[in-house]
C-alpha cells in the first residue's frame, strides 16, 4: 500500500526521548555497520528482511513524483510535468519480475505536490495543492472603527479513482482544506489519513472513502506537531499510522500511532528525533515492515525497520546508499524520492526525480523484493534441485573494493610492473575497482558466486586480490567468508579462483623464490585453514552441475558450504586438487565468455546470443553482465576514457547495464537456464532478486 513516512538514516538501534541532544538514529556517512572482526568466533547477525533498490531506470520526464503499489503488484504513479506548466500526470504500471511495464502518461489535473495511494481493492486517492493562492478578507470592528484584514492561502484538492486493469478512472477534483504539502495514505477498509502543513503547523485528517460517489468524508483537521514542514504519512490495514516530517535545520522527526476505534482521531506515540537528511518518504506493510528513502548530499539512501505497535516505536536497521545518480552523477541532484510497499510486503518500489545541469528533470524508478538476502538459499526451497537448475548472483572481480589511487601496482618477481599497471594510478584505479562492498557485505546482499583473482606479492603468504592494481588481502576475504559460514545454515558459496598473477617463478636465477607448486600450495593451505570443514570437497570428481542442493548442504544438517573452483594450472598435479578438495575448472564446466565492450547494446546482444546457444547444454552458463574497458585497443581505450570522464569511476559505467538487468531478465533471460548472474557493483544490479525470481520459476 501507499506509503508511510518514518526515519531517515540509521545505525541499527532505537533510543528514547525527543530532544536534539538525543543520539541520531540516522548515520551521517555511507559506511555499513557490519562485523569486520577477524575472528573465527565472529558471528554476523542478519538484520532480517530489507530492500535493495539498486540503480534506477528512467521512465518519463517530469518532477515531484509519488508512487503506490498493491498486493496484486499494480502500480499507480503521479507527478508534475516539466516547468513552466503546472499540469499533473499519472502512469499505471504492472510489475513484471524486477521491472515495471508502464502505460503512457495521462494528464488528470493541474496543481503541484501530488501524492497518491492505492489499496488492494484497486481504489485510489490522490491529493495535491492548488496552483494559486486564494485571497480572503475579514471585516474587523473596533468601536466606531471599521476595516478589512486580508489573508491568503492555498487550497488542497483530492481525487478518488478506480483502477481497472491498466485503465484508471478518476472522479472530479474536490477542494477539502486549506494548506500546503499534502500527503495521503489509504487502507483496504476505505479509511485514509491525510497530512499537510498550514503556516508552521502540521495537521492530519481522517477520511472515509465513498467509492460510488468518488467522495471522501473528511473529519476536522487536527494539529499534531508544530514548527515543522514536509509531512509524510503511511497507514496499513491494521490502522497503524506513521508520519515523518522536518524541523529547523533539516532535522527529521517521527511519530507512530494507531487510529482509534471511532475513526475520529489517532492515538500518537511520542515524537522523536531521527537525524539529518532531506526529502524522505516512507512505506508501511500490514506486518509492520517500514521502508524509507531519503536524500543525503545529493545521493539516495534506503533503510528498513519494524514497527512495534504497542510502544509506537520503530526498530531501524542500517541505511545504505542505493543510487548515486546516473552517468554524470557529480552534476546530478537526486530529489523528491517516494517509496511504496505492497500490503503483504511482497514487492517494494521507489521513484524519484533526477536533475542535471544539462538535462531536463526526469523520472526514475526501481523495484525490490522484501526479504532476508543473507539467508535466501536456506529459505528458497531448493531441495533436490541440481546446481545446473539453480541461479547464483555473482560478483565480478570481487576483491577490488579496497582499490584506490593509492593502491600498490602489480609487479613481477624481478620488480618490473605488469603492463596494465604502467598506467598512472589516477587513471587505472577507476577502471580497476568494480565493487564497493566488502566480501561480507556482498554475501549479506545475497551474492553467492565470487570471482577471486590472486596476486602473489613476493614472499610468505602475502596474497591479494588484483585487477590492474592490488586489492584486498586474501586472508581478510576468506575470513569474511568464514564469518558468513559461522552465521548461516543452508547457504552455498562458490569461490571461482583464477587469473593467477606472479605464481609462476619466471626468474630462475633467484633460487630464493618459491616454485609455482610452492606458491599454489601456500594459497591452498590458506583456503583450508580459513574455511576448514565448511569446504565441500569434490572427492568423487563429479561435475558440479550434477550435484544437488541437498547433497551439498547435507540434507539433515543443512550446514552452509563453500565450493572452491580452482583453475587448472600447468604444473599442478591432479592430487593437488583432490587433496585440497577443489573442483577443477573442467569439473565445474562453466561457460564464461564476456562481451569485452563498453557498449551496452553490444554487450546485451552478445550475451543473449551466447545464452541461447549454450543454455541447457552440459555446461553451467555464466551471464557476464559487465561492460569492459580494453586497453589493448587504442580506439576502444580512448572511448572508454571519454566514458569514464563522464562518470569518474566504473560504477557510472556499470550503472548503464545494471539498471537494465531486471528488464533483460523479464523480457529475454527468464526462458533460459542462467546459472550465474555476474555483475559489477552487485548492490546496484539487483542480481540477487533477479536470481531468486528465476529460481522460483
Amino acid at each position: 500500500m501507499k506509503k508511510s513516512s518514518l526515519f531517515l538514516l540509521l545505525t541499527g538501534f532505537v533510543y528514547a526521548g525527543c530532544t536534539d541532544e538525543t543520539p541520531s538514529v540516522l548515520q551521517d556517512n555511507v559506511e555499513l555497520s557490519v562485523t569486520q572482526t577477524r575472528s573465527i568466533q565472529t558471528v554476523y547477525t542478519s538484520s532480517d528482511k530489507d530492500v535493495c533498490f539498486g540503480a534506477s531506470l528512467k521512465y518519463d520526464d517530469g518532477q515531484e513524483s509519488d508512487v503506490a503499489i498493491n498486493a496484486s503488484h499494480s502500480l499507480l504513479e503521479v507527478h508534475e510535468g516539466l516547468p513552466p506548466t503546472s499540469k499533473m500526470w499519472f502512469h499505471v504500471g504492472t510489475a513484471d519480475g524486477m521491472t515495471v511495464n508502464w502505460s503512457g502518461s495521462k494528464h488528470y489535473d493541474d496543481g503541484v505536490d501530488p501524492s497518491v495511494s492505492l489499496n488492494d481493492n484497486n481504489i485510489a486517492v490522490e491529493v495535491h495543492r492548488g496552483i494559486s493562492k486564494t485571497i480572503s478578507k475579514k471585516l474587523v470592528k473596533k468601536g466606531w472603527l471599521r476595516y478589512y484584514t486580508f489573508s491568503s492561502y492555498y487550497k488542497m484538492w483530492y481525487h478518488v479513482g478506480v483502477l481497472n486493469g491498466t485503465k484508471m478512472k478518476w472522479g472530479s477534483s474536490v477542494s477539502y482544506s486549506k494548506g500546503e504539502e499534502p500527503d495521503v495514505a489509504l487502507n483496504n477498509k476505505g479509511y485514509c489519513v491525510e497530512v499537510h502543513r498550514s503556516d508552521n503547523n502540521l495537521f492530519y485528517c481522517i477520511g472515509k472513502v465513498n467509492t460510488n460517489k468518488k467522495r471522501i468524508d473528511f473529519k476536522n483537521a487536527v494539529r499534531f506537531t508544530t514548527s515543522a514542514s514536509e509531512p509524510k504519512v503511511a497507514i496499513n490495514n491494521n490502522d497503524k499510522v506513521v508520519s515523518l516530517y522536518y524541523k529547523t535545520g533539516g532535522k527529521i522527526y517521527c511519530r507512530a500511532g494507531q487510529i482509534k476505534g471511532d475513526y475520529n482521531s489517532i492515538s500518537w506515540g511520542n515524537e522523536y528525533y531521527l537525524g539529518k537528511g532531506d526529502k524522505c518518504d516512507v512505506a508501511l506493510s500490514d506486518a509492520g515492515n517500514v521502508i524509507s528513502t531519503y536524500v543525503l548530499n545529493g545521493q539516495l539512501y534506503q533503510i528498513t525497520g519494524v514497527l512495534n505497535g504497542s510502544n509506537k516505536r520503530i526498530s531501524w536497521g542500517t541505511s545504505t546508499l542505493f543510487d548515486k545518480g546516473t552517468y554524470i552523477y557529480e552534476q546530478r541532484k537526486l530529489i523528491y524520492p517516494a517509496v511504496a510497499i505492497a500490503s503483504d510486503a511482497s514487492l517494494a518500489v521507489q521513484v524519484h526525480t533526477g536533475r542535471s545541469l544539462s538535462q531536463a528533470p526526469n523520472l526514475e524508478y526501481s523495484t525490490s523484493l522484501f526479504l532476508d538476502r543473507m539467508n535466501w538459499m536456506n529459505e528458497a526451497g531448493l531441495g533436490n534441485k541440481k546446481i545446473k537448475q539453480i541461479c547464483l548472483p555473482g560478483s565480478h572481480d570481487s576483491g577490488t573494493f579496497s582499490i584506490s589511487t593509492s593502491s600498490d601496482k602489480i609487479t613481477w618477481d624481478n620488480g618490473t610492473y605488469q603492463d596494465e599497471s604502467k598506467l598512472a594510478n589516477s587513471v587505472a584505479a577507476p577502471f580497476a575497482k568494480t565493487q564497493d562492498q566488502t566480501i561480507l557485505e556482498q554475501l549479506k546482499s545475497g551474492t553467492r558466486f565470487f570471482d577471486f583473482r590472486p596476486y602473489y606479492k613476493g614472499t610468505g603468504d602475502r596474497i591479494y586480490a588484483s585487477h590492474m592494481l592490488v586489492g584486498e588481502s586474501f586472508k581478510k576475504m576468506l575470513n569474511d567468508v568464514r564469518i558468513f559460514m559461522n552465521s548461516t545454515k543452508g547457504e552455498i558459496v562458490v569461490l571461482n579462483i583464477s587469473h593467477f598473477t606472479n605464481f609462476d617463478n619466471s626468474d630462475y636465477s633467484n633460487p630464493n623464490l618459491n616454485t609455482c607448486v610452492q606458491n599454489h600450495t601456500v594459497l591452498a593451505r590458506m583456503i583450508n585453514n580459513y574455511l576448514g570443514h565448511y569446504l565441500y570437497k569434490n572427492t568423487s570428481h563429479v561435475s558440479l552441475g550434477n550435484l544437488s542442493y541437498n547433497q551439498i548442504v547435507s540434507q539433515n544438517s543443512r550446514s552452509s558450504k563453500v565450493i572452491v573452483i580452482y583453475k587448472k594450472v600447468s604444473g599442478l598435479s591432479n592430487s593437488f586438487y583432490s587433496e585440497n578438495g577443489f573442483f577443477t575448472s573442467g569439473e565445474a564446466n562453466i561457460y564464461d565468455n564476456y562481451a569485452n565492450t563498453i557498449n551496452y547494446k553490444e554487450m546485451r546482444i552478445d550475451q543473449l546470443s551466447k545464452l541461447k546457444q549454450y543454455s541447457g547444454s552440459n555446461q553451467l552458463f555464466l551471464l557476464s553482465w559487465t561492460l569492459t574497458v580494453n586497453f589493448d585497443n587504442v580506439d576502444t581505450a580512448a572511448k572508454s576514457l571519454a566514458s569514464m570522464l563522464m562518470s569518474r569511476d566504473m560504477s557510472g559505467l556499470s550503472n548503464i547495464c545494471n539498471m537494465e538487468l531486471g528488464s533483460f531478465m523479464a523480457k529475454d533471460g527468464s526462458p533460459y537456464w542462467i546459472n550465474v548472474l555476474l555483475t559489477d557493483y552487485v548492490e546496484r544490479s539487483r542480481a540477487t532478486d533477479c536470481a531468486i525470481l528465476l529460481n522460483c520459476n
